[in-house]
Parts: C-alpha cells; sequence; structure tokens
C-alpha cells in the first residue's frame, strides 16, 4: 500500500482539501492522511511519500515522520521561499524576476522616476500582509492597502509598473507546469468597499480563473527555475506577464486550491508516489469546467492602473464568437490603428496586453465584452484596431 501523509505548519484548507480528493479515489491500495503538526508517531515506509505542506521549521520532526519513504519540499528549501528576501536572492541571476533592492537609496530613485515601489515591511507576510505601496503621488483604486506618498523603511522593495500587465500563478511539480491560472477582478467588483488595483487578492476583488487564459512561453519556463532555483519539489509561482516577457513575483509552499486544481494536485502526487511524472497541465486544458474560479491570494500587483469610473449595474452583452466576427474582416486590415471612438453594441478589433482578439463596446459597461475575460475591459485599458465590418 502506498500512503502519501501531508504534514503542515499550520490549519490548511488547501491541504484538506487535496487529502479528500485522493481519499475520494477509493483505490484499494492508495490512502492520504494528515500528519499532526506535533507529537505524531507516523513513521514512513519504503512505499511512502511525505508532502511538506509549507512547513520551514521543525525539519527533525519532519525527517522523523518520512523515515525510510519519500519526501517532497524540504523544510530548509520553504523556509527560503518564505522569506521574500531571501527568496529574491535565491533567484537573483537565475531567474527573470521583478526588480528589488534592500537599498532605500535605490528605491528612492524609482520613486523620484515616478513608479510605484512596493515596500515590505514584514518578510514573510501573506496576502498583502507588511506591504506599503509608496509612490510619488495618491494612487487611485487603492482599497484598504496601506499607501505612502513618500518611501518607507522597509527590509525589502520591488519596483512597480506604469503599464498593462496579467498576473499567473503557475504550479509546477517535479519541473512541469501542471496547472495554471490568472487573476481576474471578481463578478460586482465595483461594489466592493475594499476593491483594489494595487495588491489583488480575493479580498481586495480578485479570483483566479482557469479558462481562456493564454500564459506565455517565457512565464512557464521561470516559472520552472523559480522552483528549482528554491530547491523545491513542488511550489506555485506567481508571474507578471507583458507580451512575450514574464516576471516571477513569489513562489508558495501551501498554495491555496479548489475544484479542478485539486483534482490535479491529487493525481500528480499520486503520480509521484507511484514513480510516474506529474501531468503537463497543456494535456488537460480542454479538460478545466467553465467555472473553475479559485479566490486570489498572496500576492501583490506591481502596477497602479488609471481609476475607472462606477457605473449603475447593467445586464451582460453576449458577444459573438470570436471566429464568427474575424472572418469579416480581411487579414490584411487588422493591423490598422485608428483613433475611435466606439459606438455601444459595436464589435471591435482590439489588442490587450499585446495579443489581438475581437470585444463588443458596451455604453452601459463603459468597457468592452471580450470572450476569456470574466468582466468588460475599459476603453483606457486597450487598443482599439478597428470596427469589425
Amino acid at each position: 500500500m502506498i500512503r502519501i501523509g501531508f504534514l503542515s505548519n499550520a490549519a490548511s484548507d488547501g491541504m484538506s482539501n487535496i487529502t479528500t480528493a485522493i481519499g475520494a479515489r477509493n483505490e484499494r491500495n492508495l490512502r492520504a492522511l494528515r500528519i499532526a503538526r506535533e507529537r505524531s508517531v507516523f513513521k514512513g515506509r519504503a512505499d511512502d511519500l511525505i508532502v511538506n505542506w509549507g512547513r520551514g521549521s521543525g525539519n527533525d520532526y519532519l525527517e522523523a515522520r518520512v523515515g525510510l519513504g519519500g519526501l517532497l519540499n524540504k523544510t530548509q528549501n520553504v523556509a527560503l521561499a518564505t522569506n521574500k528576501l531571501k527568496s529574491f536572492q535565491a533567484m537573483d541571476g537565475e531567474v527573470s524576476t521583478v526588480e528589488w533592492t534592500a537599498d532605500r537609496e535605490q528605491a528612492q530613485v524609482w520613486i523620484d522616476a515616478g513608479l510605484p515601489v512596493y515596500a515590505r515591511t514584514k518578510l514573510q507576510g501573506h496576502s498583502g500582509e507588511g506591504i506599503v505601496v509608496c509612490s510619488r503621488e495618491a494612487l487611485g483604486d487603492v482599497g484598504g492597502i496601506e499607501t505612502s506618498v513618500g518611501l518607507v523603511e522597509a527590509k525589502l522593495y520591488t519596483k512597480g509598473f506604469n503599464n498593462q500587465r496579467r498576473e499567473f500563478r503557475i504550479h509546477v511539480m517535479n519541473g512541469v507546469p501542471t496547472f495554471v491560472q490568472q487573476k481576474k477582478r471578481r463578478e460586482n467588483w465595483r461594489d466592493n468597499a475594499l476593491y483594489s488595483n494595487v495588491v489583488r487578492n480575493f479580498h481586495t476583488g480578485w479570483v483566479y480563473a482557469a479558462m481562456d487564459i493564454h500564459p506565455n512561453d517565457k512565464s512557464l519556463a521561470e516559472a520552472v527555475k523559480a522552483v528549482t532555483a528554491h530547491g523545491l519539489d513542488f511550489g506555485a509561482v506567481d508571474v507578471i506577464t507583458r507580451g512575450d516577457d514574464a516576471w516571477v513575483l513569489e513562489v508558495n509552499t501551501a498554495p491555496g486550491n479548489e475544484g479542478t486544481n485539486t483534482e490535479y494536485y491529487a493525481d500528480n502526487f499520486v503520480r509521484i508516489a507511484r514513480g510516474e511524472d506529474p501531468v503537463h497541465y497543456t494535456q488537460r486544458v480542454r479538460e478545466v469546467a467553465p467555472a473553475a474560479e479559485e479566490a486570489a491570494d498572496e500576492n501583490f500587483a506591481l502596477e497602479a492602473e488609471p481609476v475607472v469610473a462606477p457605473v449603475a449595474p447593467a445586464p451582460r452583452v453576449r458577444p459573438r464568437p470570436v471566429e464568427e466576427v474575424a472572418a469579416a474582416v480581411p487579414a490584411a486590415d487588422r493591423g490598422q490603428v485608428n483613433n475611435i471612438q466606439p459606438v455601444d453594441k459595436k464589435f471591435y478589433f482590439l489588442e490587450i496586453n499585446g495579443e489581438e482578439t475581437v470585444g463588443q463596446w458596451s455604453r452601459q459597461l463603459s468597457g468592452f465584452m471580450v470572450v476569456g475575460f470574466a468582466m468588460s475591459i475599459p476603453k483606457n485599458e486597450v487598443t482599439i484596431k478597428r470596427e469589425v465590418a
């Protein structure tokens, strides 16, 4: 019998979800269990696999539980990932990361250049804890996030961006990207008093979506390199992309999961326990259910986008399929850029984050309805190429 034991640093819904999913397989020679965080007498056998779920201390206790079994994620490597400064130091020169510094003078140069700077007053905070967003002028859409006009004293600073980008979470196991999610605004985000565009998590109006997302090749490669640089066997890597480029933000060693993501974690842990390779996410991308969204957590954004004035609630506009409207325009005409004022319910070729797509303008929503986006996209976040005939 193969036993897969999970040992965490604290209570974890994500870990519980995975153990439950493994148990639900009802396989006779497979068992998943949660190991007590202290005073457990469990000891691994040769066929067992022990999963360290975010535990960065108590190595002797963990090793005693592993016994003769295999281990995923050593405590010292988890500790490295959870300390934001040490994490960036481990990736320095090996991974494409956002620019960072522990030097306040360097951070001040970024402020003087008109860029937002994320000051980490706590090196092991999560879900935005210990982050102060600093800038030369007051930012909009900050929600309940702490901000400062001017730089504050901190242990780590990361440089922000003043242009559009996408944010992904890429789950990696044994060098294989197994699941990818993208941060998107929640339904009714305009009604959320805590909505923030400078720190993005569930409480500030964001979710992880898994449908119709398109991470670039570099983001996948850098995510794998980030997990490797920390000496980890698995981790969830937060990455931002723009065009074909990508920058790693952080590596999470106890990531939240539910639904499809949980099933993939469970299946891949079982595969590893049996000596098999994890399944690459592109082999399963068609299996993701349309409603696959999770609460976005732990990560912060790296730009302050223009403030979008709230509008009255309105019915959702159902766009035609992209293929249908795209076929109406000759390919040679699709790259034309015009200064166009969109007309209600008209379709337009758009460029969003360097990618061409089609969207329908909604005057009521003050934005474009685009296939693959959970919410309408404001006009100031897109380039209007031309009207679809």
